[in-house]
C-alpha cells in the first residue's frame, strides 16, 4: 500500500513539477511567422525555454520538527523534482538544521539521484537555522553564470528556533542586500514550500523579493502553477536574450588585389548570437580613398545564430589606367564593410523586458588597385612598330605623288593694287618677298609644293598646289588647282599652270 508520506510527496511533486521542469538544451527554432515579426509568446516558444539550462538551489529542512512524515515527504518530493530536471541543469542540494550539509553541487546527470538517496538517509534533528541556509543560497548564486536563470526552493516547516549568527545586527541585512543585487543582475525565482501551516516565506522574501508560496493541496494550485510556469518561461527567455551577443562580425576576405576594370570582393558575415536571428541590410564597402566605385547589396539577409556566410560584392575601378611598359603601378589602401544590422525579434524582446542592441563589428582589410598598363608591353611594341610602318608607307606614298612645280602663282594681299607674281619651279617654292616697295610689298611668308591628283572632270591627273602661309604671327594652309583662287589669311592665291 502507498503510505501517507508517499501520497503527500506525490502531491507536493505534482504541484512543483510544472514550475521546476527544464528539459534538455536543444537548437531553437527560428521560423518567423508569415505576415510580420514574431510576438513575445512566439519568441518564448521558439527559444524552447523548457530545454534551456537553469540553476536550482534546493534547501531542505531536516530539523527535529520535521521528523516522521514531514521529512520523508520532502525527500520524495525532491526525488520527483530532480527526476524531472534536464541533464544539463545545475543543482545545488543542501540539507539544513542548525548546521548546513551540502549533498550535491553539479549537473543533474553527474549524480543528483545518489545525492537524494543521501538526503533520505539523514536523520531529522537539532534546531532550525533558515537564515544560514539562505545565506548559503546567496553565496552559491553569486558564483553561478549570470546568463542562467536561477530558482531557489525552500522546503521547511518554517519556524526558526535555532540561534543563528545571522541574526546579529548588520549581518542579516548584508545577506538581504546581496540577494537584492542578485535579483537586479539576473533572473531569480524563489519559492517557499511549507511542510505545515507555518512557512519560511517571510525570510525568503527578505532575501529574494517577489517570493512565491504555493498553496497546498495541489488540486487547488493547478491554475497558480500554470501562471507561475508562464512567468518563469518569460523570465528565462528574458535572461537568455539579455545575455545574448547580438553582433554581426563582417570582414573582407583579403588581402585584395584588383587588376581589372571590375572585381568581386568576398565579404564574410558571422552572427555571434546564440539565440537571436540577425538581419543584415544595405551591405556595402568603404573604399578608403581607393579609385573604386561600390554598390550596396539590397537585403535583408537573415543569419541564423552562429551562422557564417560569404557574400560577393562588385567593385568598379574609376579613372584612367596608366599606360606603360614594365612593372604596373599600384595604389594601396583598405576596404571596410558597412551595413545596417537589425533583428526581427526586436519588438518581442522589448516586450519581454530584454531590449536588444544589434551591432556591426568590422575592421578594414588591406587592398590594392593596379593602375596599368592598359595592354601588355609586347602589344605596345607591336603597336609602335605597326604605327611606324604605317607612317612610313604614308610618307612614301605622299612622296611618290609629289611633282615638280611649274607655272605662276599670283599673290594679292588686301589693299594691293597689283598681285605679286611668283614663278614656280623645282620641288618646293619659297615665298621670300623683296623689301617693302610701294604696292608690290608683301608682309607674309610661306612655301608651296605640288602633287598629282585625279582630275575633277575627265580622266588622268593634274597638279594641285599645297600652300602654307603665315602672316602677322598667324598660320594658314590651303590648296588650289590651275585656274582656281584660294584665300588664306585674307590673302588671295591664284594658280596658272603656264
Amino acid at each position: 500500500m502507498i503510505t501517507e508520506a508517499r501520497r503527500r510527496a506525490a502531491g507536493l511533486a505534482v504541484a512543483l513539477l510544472p514550475v521546476l521542469v527544464a528539459g534538455l538544451p536543444g537548437r531553437p527554432s527560428f521560423a518567423t511567422p508569415p505576415g510580420g515579426d514574431p510576438t513575445a509568446a512566439e519568441v518564448v516558444n521558439s527559444l524552447d525555454v523548457d530545454s534551456l539550462p537553469a540553476r536550482y538551489v534546493v534547501l531542505v529542512d531536516r530539523s527535529a520538527s520535521t521528523s516522521g512524515d514531514r521529512f520523508s515527504t520532502a525527500v520524495e518530493s525532491v526525488r520527483e523534482i530532480v527526476g524531472s530536471m534536464a541533464a544539463a541543469d545545475h543543482l545545488t542540494l543542501i540539507a539544513f538544521n542548525d548546521k548546513l550539509v551540502q549533498l550535491f553541487d553539479g549537473q543533474v546527470d553527474e549524480g543528483a539521484s545518489a545525492a537524494v538517496d543521501r538526503l533520505g538517509a539523514l536523520l531529522p534533528e537539532h534546531k532550525t537555522d533558515i537564515r544560514a541556509a539562505l545565506a548559503q543560497a546567496v553565496e552559491t548564486l553569486e558564483s553561478a553564470p549570470a546568463d542562467q536563470p536561477a530558482n531557489v526552493l525552500l522546503i521547511t516547516d518554517g519556524k526558526e528556533y535555532g540561534p543563528s549568527g545571522f541574526r546579529r545586527s548588520g549581518v542579516w541585512s548584508q545577506v538581504c542586500a546581496r540577494g537584492a543585487r542578485l535579483a537586479d543582475q539576473r533572473v531569480v525565482n524563489a519559492y517557499a514550500v511549507p511542510m505545515s501551516d507555518a512557512d519560511g516565506d517571510k525570510l525568503l522574501g527578505q532575501v529574494f523579493p517577489g517570493v512565491i508560496t504555493p498553496e497546498l493541496p495541489p488540486d487547488q494550485f493547478a491554475e497558480t502553477l500554470r501562471r507561475i510556469k508562464n512567468r518563469m518561461g518569460r523570465h528565462k527567455a528574458s535572461a537568455y536574450l539579455t545575455a545574448d551577443n547580438t553582433r554581426v562580425r563582417a570582414s573582407v576576405v583579403g588581402p585584395i588585389r584588383i587588376t581589372g576594370r571590375t572585381a568581386s570582393v568576398p565579404v564574410l558575415l558571422t552572427s555571434e548570437s546564440t539565440y537571436v536571428p540577425m538581419s543584415v541590410d544595405a551591405l556595402g564597402l568603404t573604399t578608403g580613398g581607393l579609385p573604386l566605385e561600390t554598390t550596396a547589396r539590397p537585403g535583408p539577409l537573415i543569419l541564423r545564430p552562429h551562422q557564417s556566410t560569404t557574400v560577393e560584392l562588385t567593385v568598379r575601378r574609376t579613372g584612367w589606367r596608366h599606360v606603360g611598359i614594365g612593372h604596373p603601378p599600384e595604389q594601396d589602401g583598405a576596404l571596410g564593410v558597412t551595413a545596417t544590422v537589425a533583428t526581427p525579434w526586436q519588438s518581442a524582446a522589448a516586450e519581454l523586458d530584454a531590449p536588444l542592441k544589434p551591432t556591426l563589428v568590422t575592421e578594414p582589410q588591406p587592398a590594392s588597385v593596379v593602375l596599368g598598363p592598359a595592354v601588355p608591353a609586347s602589344y605596345l611594341v607591336v603597336g609602335v612598330l605597326g604605327a611606324s610602318v604605317i607612317g612610313l608607307a604614308w610618307f612614301l606614298i605622299a612622296r611618290a605623288r609629289r611633282t615638280a612645280l611649274s607655272g605662276t602663282l599670283l599673290i594679292r594681299e588686301p589693299g594691293m593694287a597689283e598681285p605679286y607674281r611668283l614663278i614656280l619651279r623645282g620641288g618646293r617654292g619659297r615665298m621670300r618677298f623683296p623689301p617693302r616697295r610701294r604696292s608690290r610689298s608683301l608682309t607674309g611668308a610661306g612655301s608651296v609644293v605640288a602633287r598629282q591628283v585625279r582630275r575633277t572632270l575627265g580622266t588622268g591627273t593634274e597638279p594641285e598646289l599645297r600652300i602654307a602661309y603665315r602672316h602677322r604671327r598667324r598660320r594658314g594652309r590651303g590648296s588650289c588647282r590651275a585656274g582656281q583662287t584660294e584665300t588664306i589669311l585674307q590673302t588671295d592665291f591664284t594658280y596658272y599652270d603656264r
